[in-house]
């Protein structure tokens, strides 16, 4: 999973820098860097706590228990912060890093928007690589790095230095996708924290046309 998000990592940031120079890089890379500061990190606290009882879970019922209650947890730890976030990126930006950084603040409202598309995956990962069902994992991983690639290649050229940050939200409604089909499906049984989650994801995305 690091693997493949680091290699492709690396080459989204070489097509951006190819295509618009270094200064959409930095500002793309200032969205990335605060926001992989806090949310990342925030539900890999959570794991900690929640990582155990899943690998401990004896049936399917159990497992899937475990993993609901994770998503919870991401979206009451999460959803706040991004909502914070979003309303004021530009402030944060010249905070964090200097004041030509603010100029990013769409980046990362899509950055954040594709934050709070991964809760339901990084929650069903959990759940797998828990109990030691690495295929699943491994899907993901290549999905998401390879979908990420290949939807900045075909964005980079119009959209410029937030191209990678809509390609990453892409990149996890692909995976999604993908989770959501497999043979097992999605292990999360709580229908009305995924709707709250795809309501969030509506005003998420009313807010990526804020100036």
């Amino acid at each position: 999973d690091v693997l493949a998000q680091q290699a492709s990592s690396a080459v989204v940031r070489r097509m951006l820098m190819d295509a618009e120079g270094l200064e959409a890089n930095g500002r793309y890379q200032a969205a990335l860097g605060l926001s992989r500061s806090l949310f990342p990190l925030l539900l890999a606290t959570l794991s900690q706590e929640t990582y155990p009882r899943m690998a401990a879970a004896a049936t399917p019922a159990l497992l899937a228990a475990e993993v609901t209650r994770s998503f919870r947890a991401g979206l009451v730890a999460c959803g706040p912060l991004i909502l914070l976030v979003c309303a004021a990126p530009g402030l944060l930006l010249r905070l964090f890093y200097a004041p030509e950084f603010a100029t990013a603040a769409p980046v990362l409202r899509w950055q954040l928007f594709a934050e709070w598309l991964y809760i339901p995956i990084w929650a069903a990962v959990a759940g797998w690589s828990a109990q030691g069902n690495l295929r699943p994992v491994a899907v993901v991983a290549l999905v998401a790095a390879g979908s990420h690639v290949l939807l900045t290649s075909l964005g980079v050229g119009s959209l410029g230095a937030i191209a990678p940050a809509v390609a990453h939200a892409g990149s996890y409604a692909v995976v999604g996708l993908v989770i959501a089909g497999w043979r097992r499906g999605l292990p999360i049984a709580d229908p009305i924290g995924l709707a709250l989650h795809a309501a969030g994801a509506g005003v998420l995305a009313l807010g990526l046309w804020l100036p």
